[in-house]
């Protein structure tokens, strides 16, 4: 019997990544699988913070959350965003100072963030998580070569860690492209059907399990979370129509 420890990684650059990987985090997490979620690009730049239902469903579930600019950042440049990033974090909670101020301290965090090595950052965190020791699984909804942390990130951990990219869009139409071999640089790919597995066609591992976000048991954990109230007496019909591209 194995003791390799396993350990899944889950790289979110936006809410709607987010979104997107929560439930194979819970999934992972009824494994007995250690789960580590890491806030990128989006929310490093203020832009948006994390879904409160989502935060507390991880809460809940134990899940670990990681914001990269409360974390070890190296260089001048970047330990001072760190600092001015937490700084903007708790005024924001504070209500006894003004929302503009707030605001100011935002727009100079999106400032500076442009001049930031994302690089760097990319590479620092995954030299902090990666333990040779364990089994390393990373997920992502899909790799973007223009999300620098993100990509310095994975590129790191290429060839160290499975990476398994779960998409992102519900295909419903066949999609062609002539994309570059190096867009699809993940070991597996989760697709949601099979037009999404001839799209990324150039991954060899593949494994067609439909998409968890608008799963049954995943839609029963939302509503559990959610804070508003649902009327089952409402006569009105919502009807979902999903049609194939010409």
């Amino acid at each position: 019997m194995s003791t390799i420890k396993t350990k899944a990684i889950f790289y979110a650059y936006s809410n709607n990544a987010l979104d997107h990987l929560a439930p194979y985090v819970v999934l992972c997490k009824q494994k007995n699988i250690d789960c580590i979620v890491i806030y990128g690009e989006d929310f490093i730049k203020h832009k948006v913070k994390p879904k409160e239902n989502i935060v507390k469903i991880f809460q809940d579930k134990n899940v670990d959350t990681l914001e990269l600019t409360s974390f070890e950042l190296k260089g001048l440049l970047n330990i001072s965003y760190s600092y001015l990033w937490l700084i903007t974090k708790k005024i924001e909670k504070s209500s006894f100072i003004p929302n503009f101020f707030n605001k100011k301290l935002k727009g100079l965090c999106d400032k500076i963030y442009k001049y930031l090595d994302l690089n760097l950052i990319g590479k620092n965190l995954a030299l902090k998580l990666f333990n040779n020791s364990e089994k390393m699984l990373i997920f992502i909804d899909d790799w973007s070569i223009n999300k620098k942390i993100q990509n310095s990130f994975l590129s790191y951990f290429k060839g160290k860690a499975k990476i398994i990219s779960t998409g992102h869009d519900v295909y419903h139409f066949h999609k062609s492209s002539n994309i570059v071999d190096e867009n699809f640089r993940e070991d597996i790919a989760l697709v949601g059907n099979q037009w999404e597995a001839e799209y990324k066609n150039q991954i060899k591992s593949q494994k067609v399990s439909g998409n968890l976000r608008f799963s049954k048991k995943w839609l029963e954990i939302l509503d559990k979370y959610s804070p508003e109230k649902f009327s089952y007496n409402n006569e009105k019909l919502n009807v979902l129509i999903i049609f194939q591209k010409n």
